[in-house]
C-alpha cells in the first residue's frame, strides 16, 4: 500500500515513499497519535498499536499490537519528526511485508514521554487501555471518572504493573494494581467508569422502507459493545438487500434492518435456466410469487405449462437444477 503524506516539499522524497508503498484501492487508512504517555516499568515498549489514534476505524488488526516501534525507559522524553516516522515505518515495512496494507497518515511529530513510576491517571489509563486491547484490538475504550488508590511509602519508585479481568468493561470498573518488587500482601486497586466501544456500520441520512442502501450513505463509527449486537461492519452483499423498515441517521445497520431485494412480483415474466449435468438451457416463464434474492420461488413455464421451483439469481433470473 503507500504511506499517506501530505506535507513534505521534497518532491524527490514523496516519489521514494510513494513508491515503495503504492498506493492500492483495499488501502486502509491508520492516523498515528501526536504524543504518547506511558509508565509503570522501567522500561517499556512501544507497540505500532501504541502510537495509532483512538479514533481510527483500522478494524482487528492484532499484529498492529505486536509490532515494536520503540522502547521508552523511565524519564525519558523523544520527539520522532516526520521524516524519522517514515524511516522507521519504512524499516518496518520491510520487516513485516503485511503492512504494505496500510495507508499512514503521519503527524509532523510524535512525542513518546516515560512518565516514570508514580501512579498517574494518564499512565493508568494507558495501562488499563493496553490490557482490554490485547482482547479487543479493534475495540475503543472509552474512561471516565478514575479513583487512584493511595499509595504507601513502600510502594514509591517501584515498578508495577495492572491486572484486569477477562470480561471487557462495560460500566464501573475496578482493577488491581500489582507491585511485583513489594514483598508482601499488597492489594491496590483503581476504579472507575469504562466503556467497550466497537466498529459498526451506521446510517448517515434518513432512508425509507424498501430502498436499497448506498455505501456513500454508510459509515463506521464506534458504538458501546452493549449496543452493536446485530451490527454490520461490511457492505457485502448489500446491493441485493433492501431496507426492512424506515431507518433514521444515526442508526446501527443491522442484519434484522434488511431484507433480500424484490426483484419480481407475482405474475411477471422472468427468464429460467435450467442446469443439469453441464447442460443448460433457457425459456421463460412467469412467477407466481414474489422473488427475492437467493429464495425458492414457484414459476410456471410458459412451454410446458409446469409450475416448477428455482432459485432467484441476482441477474433477476430463476435457475432450476
Amino acid at each position: 500500500m503507500s504511506l499517506y503524506i501530505n506535507i513534505f516539499r521534497k518532491p524527490s522524497f514523496v516519489f521514494f515513499v510513494c513508491f515503495l508503498f503504492f498506493v492500492s484501492l483495499r488501502a486502509e487508512s491508520i492516523k498515528l497519535k501526536k504524543k504518547i504517555s506511558v509508565g509503570g516499568s522501567p522500561s517499556i515498549k512501544i507497540f505500532l498499536a501504541d502510537i495509532i489514534d483512538s479514533n481510527n476505524n483500522f478494524g482487528g488488526h492484532e499484529w498492529l499490537a505486536k509490532i515494536v516501534f520503540s522502547v521508552a525507559k523511565e524519564n525519558m522524553s523523544h520527539e520522532f519528526s516526520r521524516q524519522q516516522i517514515v524511516q522507521k515505518l519504512i524499516g518496518l515495512k520491510k520487516e513485516h511485508p503485511f503492512l504494505e496494507s496500510v495507508n499512514f497518515q503521519i503527524p509532523l511529530k510524535l512525542k513518546i514521554t516515560h512518565e516514570g513510576l508514580a501512579v498517574k491517571e494518564s499512565t493508568v489509563a494507558w495501562q488499563l487501555r493496553r490490557q482490554w486491547r490485547g482482547q479487543c484490538s479493534s475495540c475503543k475504550f472509552v474512561l471516565e471518572k478514575i479513583t487512584l488508590p493511595e499509595l504507601e511509602p513502600r510502594h514509591e519508585n517501584k515498578s508495577w504493573y495492572i491486572q484486569t479481568s477477562k470480561s471487557l468493561p462495560n460500566g464501573r470498573f475496578s482493577s488491581q494494581i500489582v507491585f511485583p518488587q513489594v514483598k508482601g500482601p499488597s492489594s491496590l486497586w483503581v476504579m472507575g467508569q469504562a466503556q467497550t466501544q466497537k466498529l459498526v456500520l451506521t446510517l448517515k441520512r434518513n432512508v425509507a422502507k424498501g430502498v436499497s442502501l448506498k455505501p456513500e450513505w454508510l459509515a463506521l463509527s464506534y458504538r458501546n459493545m452493549d449496543k452493536v449486537r446485530g451490527g454490520l461492519l461490511d457492505l457485502q452483499d448489500l446491493s441485493n438487500k433492501s431496507t426492512r423498515q424506515y431507518l433514521m441517521a444515526g442508526d446501527i445497520l443491522k442484519a434484522s434492518s434488511l431484507v433480500n431485494k424484490i426483484l419480481f412480483q407475482r405474475g411477471d415474466a422472468v427468464k429460467l435456466i435450467y442446469k443439469n449435468n453441464g447442460f443448460q438451457m433457457t425459456t421463460q416463464g412467469v412467477a407466481q410469487a414474489i422473488g427475492r434474492v437467493g429464495q425458492s420461488v414457484w414459476v410456471q413455464n410458459l412451454t410446458t405449462k409446469k409450475r416448477i421451483s428455482g432459485q432467484v439469481l441476482k441477474t433477476g433470473e430463476v435457475l432450476v437444477q
